[in-house]
Parts: C-alpha cells; sequence; structure tokens
C-alpha cells in the first residue's frame, strides 16, 4: 500500500474529527440511533454522521486493496468505528488504545509498518483521540498516573462485507467490458 494512500486515509480521518478530538462529549453518552455499519452496543458519543463516514473509510480502504474481508480491513473497521463512536462516561469521551491505532495501521502498510503506525498513531495522541503509547492497565508507565483508554468498537458480523463484495464484482465486470 502506498504512503500516499495512507497519508490521503489518514488526513480523511484527521480533517472531519469526530468528537473525541475534544474529550467532551456536546451530546449525552447514549447508543446511536444511526448505526447500521459500525453497530455499536454501548454508550457512546457519537459523531453526527458517523456511522456513513466509518463505512465510507473502510469501503475506500476495502476497494483499493481489493480485500473485504482480510485482517487489515477487520482491525481498521474497528478503530475507524472507535473514532467515530468513541466510549464516554459523564459526558467526558475516553481515548481509543495505542494498540488498537498501531496495528490497524501497521497491518494495513505494505511497508515500513511500525513506521507509519507510529507516525500516525502520535497524531491521535496529540489530538486526544489515542491514548498515549504509555498508558498501560489503566497506568501512564511515564507518569505514574492514572489513565484510560478502550480498544475499539465491538463489531459484531458486518453486514456491510457483502455490499463490498457486490461492488467489487460490478467494478470486475465493468472493466472486463471496456
Amino acid at each position: 500500500m502506498s504512503m500516499r494512500f495512507l497519508f490521503c486515509l489518514f488526513c480523511l480521518l484527521v480533517l472531519v474529527p469526530p468528537a473525541s478530538s475534544t474529550g467532551y462529549c456536546m451530546a449525552n453518552c447514549s447508543r446511536p440511533t444511526e448505526n447500521k455499519f459500525c453497530r455499536i452496543t454501548a454508550d457512546v458519543c457519537a459523531y453526527p454522521g458517523g456511522d456513513n463516514e466509518a463505512y465510507m473509510a473502510v469501503r475506500s480502504l476495502a476497494i483499493y486493496r481489493m480485500k473485504n474481508d482480510d485482517y487489515c480491513i477487520q482491525v481498521f473497521s474497528r478503530f475507524v468505528c472507535g473514532l467515530y463512536f468513541p466510549l464516554c462516561r459523564y459526558r467526558i469521551t475516553v481515548p481509543l488504545c495505542w494498540d488498537s491505532c498501531y496495528t490497524a495501521f501497521k497491518s494495513c502498510a505494505a511497508s515500513s509498518g511500525d513506521k507509519i503506525a507510529t507516525a500516525r498513531c502520535s497524531d491521535f495522541v496529540m489530538s486526544g483521540q489515542v491514548a498515549a503509547q504509555t498508558c498501560v492497565n489503566g497506568v501512564d508507565t511515564a507518569t505514574q498516573q492514572s489513565c484510560s483508554c478502550f480498544a475499539g468498537a465491538s463489531l459484531t458480523r458486518p453486514e456491510y462485507a457483502i455490499h463490498i463484495v457486490c461492488f467489487l464484482l460490478c467494478i470486475m465486470i465493468y472493466l472486463r467490458h471496456c
């Protein structure tokens, strides 16, 4: 996967920041009303249109990779849904854990996975959407202060997979006839 594509995907996620970038949820923590792709079952701070945005980001990656069910798509789906639907407690959002971010970006990189994943996740740490790499088991090992994070959205069997397969088949049929 090219650095250019990962950079564009990263820009898409940063330019349309989910609710967690502020650390404060403007709405009450609740289950999202529009939830066909991410299928969130916990109380979260739902970003308006987040379900569709998450679907489009994952769909774009699946189309680019020409795969819809590999490990990269699975972990990236959890990560993206976690960005758009961060857990929240008393209107304060909980950042995603570093490992979730790192695994999502590393598994989708063709080369230089460690470097790309570390750079991208460091940017998300600065925005408050991902916990610091030192946040382990509720304690920041660098400062010895308490910290919290969540692993990402708990996705049930996504029904989007069939849509992506159909879409990819249509593209392949179209390209054969051109």
